[in-house]
């Protein structure tokens, strides 16, 4: 692991003790809902049975033609 760079801290930053305390999550404007309704991997499944279930006409056609 490499050291962190040397870069000037602001004199804001060095401020340490009881002046500096972490603010509410009210007054940061943080959203803390949850942003996924539904597990990726339900979207994702969801979305390749919608394939699957598109394709089988198609492969069912051209069986009828004879490819």
């Amino acid at each position: 692991m490499r050291p962190a760079d040397k870069v000037p801290i602001p004199a804001f930053m060095k401020i340490e003790g009881r002046i500096v305390r972490s603010l509410p999550p009210e007054a940061s404007g943080a959203n803390l809902r949850k942003f996924w309704l539904v597990q990726p991997w339900v979207i994702v499944t969801l979305c390749l049975l919608l394939m699957v279930a598109l394709s089988i006409p198609g492969l069912l056609i051209d069986w009828n033609r004879g490819f």
